[in-house]
């Protein structure tokens, strides 16, 4: 199902994606149902023709059967394609939720790199919600992490977008742009670049 999704196939993608989820739960094995559940949902919300609803319904289980058997990974993995979704929908206080739930699991499992992610997708979120402020206090966490990793914060599009989310050069515009400020955070605009 991966390897059509990533050729542009996404028919053949959904249709296998599906063929996993029937086999995972008539096997009743909970972590690939839970994982199948992802990842059909993500392809019924990112491909054409798009069909938010039932993907959406497959996250939220997802992220349930996951919560059952305690895997915070899949817990992670499943809020996080949720916050993404419900971004995209402007369901923004549902998108908070979701990535806040992703900024909990990542603490508890100590998953540095997730938790920078899930901190750019809050800030994100509140830029949208026009709390700009708060955001940039989340750009500024994400920004101390990625430092203490011995990595500088990306501020323009040049590198590759990470798996987990967004690039964080778009947001950076918009925060620059809503405070006129934060040099001091990240370094020149990003659109300097």
């Amino acid at each position: 199902s991966r390897i059509h999704h990533f050729d542009g196939k996404s028919a053949e993608a959904v249709e296998l994606a599906r063929e996993a989820l029937r086999y995972a739960e008539s096997a009743e094995l909970p972590a690939q149902s839970a994982n199948a559940q992802c990842w059909l949902g993500f392809l019924l919300t990112n491909t054409e023709p798009r069909r938010e609803v039932e993907g959406l319904d497959l996250l939220q289980r997802s992220a349930s059967n996951a919560r059952a058997i305690g895997d915070r990974y899949q817990m992670n993995e499943s809020t996080l394609n949720m916050g993404n979704v419900q971004l995209s929908l402007g369901d923004f206080p549902g998108a908070l939720e979701s990535f806040e739930a992703c900024l909990h699991y990542c603490q508890e499992m100590g998953a540095t790199s997730e938790e920078i992610f899930a901190l750019l997708n809050l800030a994100a979120v509140l830029v949208e919600m026009g709390r700009a402020a708060d955001a940039l206090a989340y750009a500024d966490s994400a920004a101390t992490l990625a430092r203490a990793q011995g990595r500088a914060p990306a501020t323009s599009d040049r590198g590759r977008r990470h798996r987990r989310g967004r690039s964080p050069a778009p947001l950076l515009r918009r925060l620059h742009q809503r405070l006129g400020h934060a040099p001091q955070l990240l370094g020149p605009s990003p659109a300097a670049h």
